[in-house]
C-alpha cells in the first residue's frame, strides 16, 4: 500500500538510495535474497514480504512499474517503489499480520538536533481496505524482528496527521519533525498498531 521516502536536514537527504533506484546486481542477490531487498540499504523488518517494484532483472509483470499485480501506480520519483501491507482481514490474518520496511541513514542523528522526516504513501489499487495508520520509527539499530509477522512494539515518532488514506492516484505526504536523542541510524516504516487500534474502511 506504499511508498517512497525522504528524510532531510539542511536540504541533505540523509536516507540511503531514497528511491530505490541503486539495485543489486541481479546475480549477486540470488546469493542473498530476502530480508534484504534488491535495492541497496532498503530491508524488511520482520518476517512480513515487504515487496519491491521496479523494472529490475527482467522480473514479470507482477512487480513491474507502472502495471503490476497490485494495479497500476508511476512511481513518485525514478522508476522504482516499494509496496507493504498495513492490514489484512482478520479473517486470512487473525494475529494481525504486518509488514515493515527499514532502511539506514548515511549519517548518524545528532542528538538535540531538529530533523525534518518526509516520506510519501500512496494506496494501491487492489487493496480491500483504507486506513490512516501508518508512521516511521528511528532507532540506534535496525530493531528487527524475524521471528514474527505481527505488529512490532514500537512507538514511531512521526505518524501520518492527513487522516485515512484514501487517493489511489496521487501519492500522499507524511512529514514531521523529530528531535534527535542521539545514535539514531536505522529507521522502519508500517503500522505500529494492534488491529484493534487500527483505523479502517
Amino acid at each position: 500500500n506504499l511508498l517512497c521516502f525522504g528524510f532531510v536536514s539542511k536540504g541533505q537527504n540523509l536516507v540511503m538510495n531514497p528511491s530505490f533506484e541503486d539495485t543489486i546486481p541481479c546475480i549477486d542477490y540470488q546469493n542473498i535474497g530476502p530480508p534484504q531487498l534488491p535495492c541497496s540499504s532498503w530491508y524488511w523488518a520482520n518476517s512480513g514480504s515487504v515487496d519491491y517494484f521496479n523494472n529490475y532483472c527482467g522480473d514479470l509483470v507482477f512487480y513491474s512499474v507502472p502495471a503490476n499485480a497490485f494495479g497500476f501506480q508511476y512511481a513518485r520519483t525514478g522508476t522504482a517503489y516499494c509496496g507493504l501491507a498495513l492490514y489484512i482481514n482478520p479473517i486470512f490474518q487473525p494475529n494481525g499480520y504486518r509488514e515493515y520496511l527499514g532502511g539506514q541513514l548515511s549519517d548518524t542523528l545528532k542528538q538535540g538536533h531538529t530533523y525534518c522526516v518526509s516520506f510519501y504513501v500512496v494506496k494501491a489499487d487492489s487493496s480491500w481496505y483504507y486506513t490512516s495508520n501508518i508512521g516511521i520509527y528511528l532507532s540506534p539499530d535496525s530493531s528487527v524482528d524475524y521471528s514474527t509477522a505481527l505488529n512490532l512494539p514500537y512507538t514511531p515518532q512521526i505518524v501520518n496527521t492527513n487522516g485515512i488514506i484514501y487517493d489511489t492516484l496521487n501519492w500522499t505526504q507524511i512529514s514531521g519533525t523529530y528531535i534527535a536523542g542521539g545514535g539514531g541510524k536505522y529507521f522502519i516504516i508500517g503500522n505500529f498498531n494492534d488491529n484493534v487500534n487500527t483505523t479502517i474502511d
